[in-house]
């Protein structure tokens, strides 16, 4: 028996690692994403970890004291790895050292956030064991490489040990030591496994989650942070968040669908994770998919004005696109900030486990709320509303919109049409809607008047397109029929049901 305590000094980084020795303790953090495919078949490397020189040969035991203070921890051995303290989602938590299977596998692997754990691991001829905090976790006398042709080949060679961790995650470890034994490491089966923990215990199999159960496993300094943030966004009306529960009490969602964004929090017990993005809409074809919004770059250049710190940590906090899916993965965005651009996974801006985290998320949507207040009282400037129309400018849709609530003649009419005349020129490339499911003109003087003198004025703008919204059976469609072959001289016209088939 050779027992290796090793000097953790000579841990060596690869990738995109910060590891630095102090106090006799190695403190790690990765700053780049790790591949969220990591161990599935398409199998893409853990390319950012710190590792041994040497190698060792099976059977060998691995002791080590760790500390992370969010999930998750991997302790990569030959082919294989162990997955510690990761969420209940994980379902890759271990595979084999020689032959992995890149399946499905479980193991009860949860650990206290912020606490030194005492993890070992033993792999022997016949056997292999993982304890945590000396207790028995997993054993399998089936694994992979016990019978494998290859086994005794790669074990002449001997096994490199690779640690790595999650981004925003920090990392400390305070011993190491590896064990080789001459026949056998000696494994004592206890009997019985703890369950592996697969879903937020907190709500049973057929109960209604609510909002207060759901969280309930966290600690309660964290709880208080989520329901602080809770009151904040439901105090924020002008975004009109709605909150989402997930029919198993594993995720809480505020979405503001009026302005294309989500914050969402992951429930996995005793830790979580939670992130904001500009999400995608994904209904129909792949090659249609879109956002209804990006604010990202925008926001990250407002918080330069207010705070480079907080935009250059928020820059920092995009989940990494680390190429799961290849180059031609729709989720992929490019984000820009000074001279610095980064692939994100589905525009993700993630945030850290803790209550610092949770004051990040509120300043970042506190910010976003300030753009849209903007948005809207620039909005209320380019808009005139009367018992008859309403015309504003829509920003997002670069769109002068009409929207006619009775029939009307003489200046109630033609004033809020000259007013849309102004927007169009005002608005390089916008184009007129005109929705007349609800009323028109309704004197023959506006209709000359309109031609005379509405088209022609339309006319020395930049606009491109007309649309009328109708009902699908008009009482005005002869005259509309009229309009239409009026506004073709100077522009692309359309007919449509509804605002929403005017992008079509």
């Amino acid at each position: 028996m050779i027992k290796h305590n090793i000097e953790l000094e000579s841990l060596l980084p690869k990738g995109n690692v910060i590891c630095e020795c102090k106090d006799h303790l190695l403190y790690m953090k990765t700053n780049r994403s790790l591949p969220t495919s990591r161990f599935d078949v398409e199998h893409l490397s853990i390319n950012s970890y710190v590792y041994l020189p040497n190698r060792y040969k099976v059977p060998f035991r691995i002791d080590m004291t760790v500390k992370i203070d969010a999930p998750g921890l991997y302790v990569l051995i030959g082919n294989g790895h162990v997955n510690i303290g990761t969420c209940w989602s994980d379902n890759r938590r271990m595979d084999d050292i020689v032959d992995p299977a890149r399946k499905t596998m479980f193991f009860h692997n949860h650990i206290n956030m912020n606490e030194f754990t005492e993890v070992s691991l033993l792999y022997d001829y016949k056997e292999m064991q993982i304890l945590i905090n000396g207790e028995e976790r997993y054993y399998s006398k089936k694994e992979r490489y016990m019978k494998s042709s290859v086994f005794p080949e790669m074990n002449e060679e001997g096994f490199e040990l690779k640690i790595a961790c999650d981004k925003q995650v920090n990392l400390c470890i305070k011993e190491l030591s590896i064990t080789e034994y001459e026949d056998t490491c000696g494994i004592l089966h206890t009997g019985e496994l703890p369950a592996a923990i697969t879903r937020n215990e907190a709500i049973a199999p057929d109960e209604k989650p609510t909002f207060e159960k759901c969280i309930s496993l966290l600690p309660e300094q964290i709880q208080q942070e989520i329901l602080k943030t809770d009151e904040y966004l439901k105090s924020l009306k002008l975004l009109k968040f709605k909150r989402q529960i997930e029919k198993h009490g594993n995720k809480i969602t505020y979405v503001s669908s009026e302005y294309g964004f989500s914050y969402a929090i992951y429930l996995s017990n005793d830790i979580f994770d939670h992130s904001l993005q500009w999400y995608l809409i994904t209904s129909g074809k792949p090659e249609t998919w879109h956002r209804k919004d990006d604010r990202m770059e925008e926001m990250l250049n407002r918080y330069d004005n207010i705070s480079r710190k907080f935009a250059e940590r928020m820059f920092y906090n995009l989940e990494d696109c680390v190429g799961c899916y290849g180059n031609g993965c729709l989720a992929r965005t490019l984000y820009r900030y000074h001279d610095k651009q980064k692939a994100v996974c589905h525009g993700k801006l993630k945030f850290d486990m803790s209550i610092s985290g949770f004051e990040d998320v509120r300043a970042f949507i506190e910010e976003i709320y300030r753009l849209v207040q903007e948005t809207v009282h620039a909005e209320i400037k380019d808009q005139f509303d009367s018992e008859f129309c309403n015309v504003r400018y829509i920003p997002k849709d670069n769109n002068v919109l009409l929207v006619w609530k009775k029939f009307c003649c003489y200046e109630d009419y033609r004033k809020p049409t000259l007013f849309a005349v102004e927007l169009l020129k005002k608005y390089s490339n916008s184009n007129f809607v005109v929705d007349a499911r609800n009323g028109f003109e309704d004197a023959k003087e506006d209709v000359e008047w309109g031609f005379s003198v509405l088209l022609p004025a339309m006319s020395q703008t930049d606009c491109q397109s007309v649309t009328f919204i109708l009902n699908e059976v008009n009482d005005i469609e002869d005259e509309m029929d009229m309009w239409t072959k009026e506004f073709m001289k100077y522009f692309t016209v359309k007919k449509v049901a509804n605002y929403e088939e005017v992008f079509e």
